[in-house]
């Protein structure tokens, strides 16, 4: 013998068994309208695309002022376009700089990735961006170079 119940959540009628009725305090068609209902956040708007999203407890509290974001690919977006507050009226990166004066392989390895080349100011100043100042360093080597002396001082011999 089955009955009718209405769900908690979304209100669509579902049968149910009367043992299942008596053991569960709330009623839910399906895992989804359940999970759904348990939901303690907020739903907000992301920062930049408007589109709605929810944010749980933790993540709330957590997140760093009022920008939420929907996805990596949203807060990215805004934090390299013109709307972020570190816009430099559109001066070119010196990354771009090495582009076409130097072909991109890694200095101390010889690497060829593009995927895992960044540019490195030879003398740390990230104002200097001469290309005398500037080289490829894979991610591995820019680490050694940026916090070991003694593979520092190899590098500026080579």
């Amino acid at each position: 013998m089955r009955f009718h119940v209405t769900c908690d959540y979304c209100g669509i009628k579902f049968y149910k068994k009367p043992s299942q009725i008596r053991r569960s305090l709330r009623n839910f068609c399906s895992e989804k309208c359940q999970h759904t209902a348990n939901r303690r956040g907020k739903i907000t708007k992301c920062f930049l695309c408007k589109k709605e999203i929810y944010k749980s407890r933790k993540a709330s509290i957590e997140s760093k002022g009022s920008r939420n974001f929907c996805s990596k690919k949203c807060a990215l977006r805004w934090q390299r376009g013109k709307n972020h507050e570190n816009w430099k009226v559109g001066v070119t990166t010196y990354k771009r700089f090495l582009e076409g004066a130097m072909p991109p392989r890694c200095a101390i390895c010889n690497l060829t990735d593009r995927r895992i080349l960044i540019a490195h100011h030879v003398d740390f100043n990230r104002q200097n961006n001469t290309l005398n100042n500037l080289t490829w360093l894979c991610y591995n080597c820019h680490f050694l170079v940026r916090h070991y002396a003694d593979f520092r001082s190899k590098f500026k011999t080579i």
